[in-house]
């Protein structure tokens, strides 16, 4: 992938590719909106991987010695589209990691070498060429959430792109996948929370109020009103969050107790605004449990009509 050119066609294909591989290990819909699937677990897309690929190797190339035959060639065509750089679409590999180079504000560095030989080290080239790329994905990313107004948690809660703290949990607690995947998804507007249905029958030409159907309240059924608002729902609410406080540690339950609706929910879809802590398995438990039998007592009021 270094050398060879990619076509904007085989690269989006690539790319949906990788794409759908993300939502099928997270069990995401085909529909989910394309700022989710790579950033909650971590990846970068494949044309940030092809870049880093290709302008390591335009490093290496100019770290081999001067006799080598193949330096020299990366050197005149390097001097070539530098001084004047009027080729084609066509240009060849030298352009393309230059152009890479380019993209992330790296061409100084190239420069500097052509035309000084001063070089450093490939272990050091390695991690400014990481945090560039990661800086543009990063900003690239923060941007394309904003699209979607169905993402406004899920971009308050996550943050960056970065392995999602609930993945860790599901990793030592295999038996949970399913409870962190539909955390997941009620977080990404992808449930049958009113607020999302609205828009559904909205695009089908239909009509669905936002509200909440269960209460009186005439407030928009979102996941912060349903967790923590339904008075429909008061009596699972008070006897699931009772669990959560019996294991969190007291600190962590005043603060949590002391957040508005919103906020908390953002603070448990953040799981809890830091990395994953071991000895608050049992937290993160409980907090699963709540979510996730909270949304099913939902689901089993509207079918039944009874609480």
């Amino acid at each position: 992938m270094e050398v060879l050119e990619v076509s904007p066609t085989s690269a989006a294909k690539m790319e949906s590719a990788h794409s759908s591989s993300a939502k099928a290990i997270q069990g995401l819909p085909k529909q989910t909106c394309d700022p989710v699937p790579l950033a909650t677990v971590g990846w970068l897309s494949l044309q940030s991987h092809i870049d880093i690929m290709r302008i390591v190797f335009l490093w290496k190339l100019l770290m081999v010695p001067m006799q080598v035959v193949y330096k020299r060639v990366t050197l005149d065509r390097l001097v070539y589209h530098l001084v004047d750089d009027r080729c084609g679409r066509h240009a060849g590999p030298i352009h393309l990691m230059l152009e890479a180079c380019r993209k992330y504000g790296l061409e100084h560095y190239i420069n500097k070498v052509v035309w000084t030989g001063a070089i450093f080290g490939l272990d050091r080239w390695k991690t400014i060429v990481k945090n560039a790329v990661w800086e543009r994905e990063q900003n690239c990313w923060r941007a394309s959430t904003l699209m979607y107004k169905k993402l406004d948690l899920f971009s308050i809660s996550v943050g960056e792109i970065g392995r999602w703290v609930w993945w860790t949990y599901a990793r030592r607690r295999p038996g949970h996948t399913w409870k962190c995947r539909l955390l997941l998804r009620l977080m990404v507007g992808e449930h049958r929370l009113q607020d999302n249905m609205v828009r559904v029958t909205r695009g089908l030409g239909g009509v669905t109020p936002a509200v909440c159907q269960l209460c009186t309240s005439f407030e928009q059924e979102n996941l912060q009103h349903m967790l923590f608002q339904c008075v429909a729902l008061q009596e699972t609410r008070v006897r699931l969050w009772g669990e959560v406080e019996a294991v969190a540690p007291p600190a962590l339950t005043l603060e949590m107790n002391s957040l508005g609706a919103r906020e908390r929910t953002i603070f448990i879809l953040a799981g809890f605004r830091s990395g994953y802590i071991p000895e608050w398995e049992d937290t993160y438990k409980a907090i699963l449990s709540f979510v996730v039998n909270m949304y099913i007592r939902r689901s089993d009021y509207v079918v039944t009509g009874t609480n």
